[in-house]
């Protein structure tokens, strides 16, 4: 495997949310995630109210309340939007804030999450997700879709991230 490949190629497709982010969205929320559906496999790492892990496969369930989504990162992160669409379409969810790639903007998945949020913003520092010993390999993005966008606007830039609008 290239040095390029190396840097762009991972084994997995899951990875852990940080607790510093963790507690930017919950702070967006007001201090509480009703809904994980791509929640840790480990107990230990669920900081929402109801989480779904592999176990109870949160495509297969309805959504609702203040959600926060870290899909997994490969093949199926359309799939998730499309829930994620759905479940705003059918009034279920209040928000959600979705942590994902911020290197994909000439993507399927992308282009159908922009269908909906109409802010983002872009962390040009590499986060960490939790139990990394380093940073992503690529920028992170946070999307907003919900009724508070001043209040998301203004917690991602204090923590330090480019915010852009949808135009």
């Amino acid at each position: 495997m290239s040095f390029a490949e190396r840097r762009t190629k991972s084994s997995r497709d899951d990875w852990r949310t940080h607790p510093d982010e963790i507690a930017l969205v919950k702070r967006v929320f007001g201090g509480t995630i009703d809904l994980d559906p791509c929640a840790d496999y480990e107990r230990e790492h669920w900081f929402a109210t109801t989480n779904f892990s592999h176990t109870t496969d949160g495509l297969d369930w309805p959504w609702w309340g203040n959600i926060f989504i870290n899909p997994p990162y490969g093949r199926d992160l359309l799939r998730w939007v499309i829930k994620g669409s759905m479940e705003l379409m059918m009034n279920r969810s209040s928000a959600q804030i979705w942590l994902v790639p911020g290197r994909a903007f000439d993507t399927e998945w992308w282009g159908h999450l922009m269908g909906f949020c109409d802010v983002f913003a872009i962390k040009k520092k590499r986060i960490k997700f939790d139990g990394s010993e380093c940073g992503a390999m690529f920028p992170s993005a946070l999307c907003y879709c919900g009724p508070d966008e001043p209040g998301f606007i203004s917690e991602v830039e204090a923590a330090g991230w480019d915010v852009y609008r949808k135009v």
